[in-house]
């Protein structure tokens, strides 16, 4: 692997163990307040990141599986959110933030 690569990934995964860490960090009753970024809230955030790294690790495991026509498109990708905010809701901080990130390892398939 290339130096670049390397730094690149290196990089990615520190990123992610920051990001994985942050419930860790955050006192329980303030994971839900608004406008940490616009009207967002940490989970709010921790949601939407973790339901599109899902949807992207779910279509790179159809690609390894060759199973092309099975990867899903979002005709309407503000109704895939609103649907997505809905069924986290009630989902614990740390339950959203954390998901499988190898994608030839079996995870979240939507």
């Amino acid at each position: 692997m290339t130096p670049v690569k390397t730094r690149a990934l290196e990089e990615t995964e520190s990123a992610w163990q920051e990001f994985e860490d942050v419930p860790a960090h955050t006192p329980l009753d303030r994971t839900e307040e608004p406008d940490v970024v616009g009207e967002w809230s940490i989970k709010d955030l921790a949601s939407h990141i973790t339901t599109w790294e899902a949807e992207m690790m779910a279509n790179l495991r159809r690609v390894l599986a060759h199973t092309l026509g099975e990867i899903l498109g979002y005709p309407d990708v503000d109704a895939f959110n609103l649907d997505a905010a809905k069924s986290k809701a009630s989902t614990r901080l740390a339950t959203c933030s954390s998901i499988p990130r190898d994608p030839r390892k079996d995870g979240p398939t939507p």
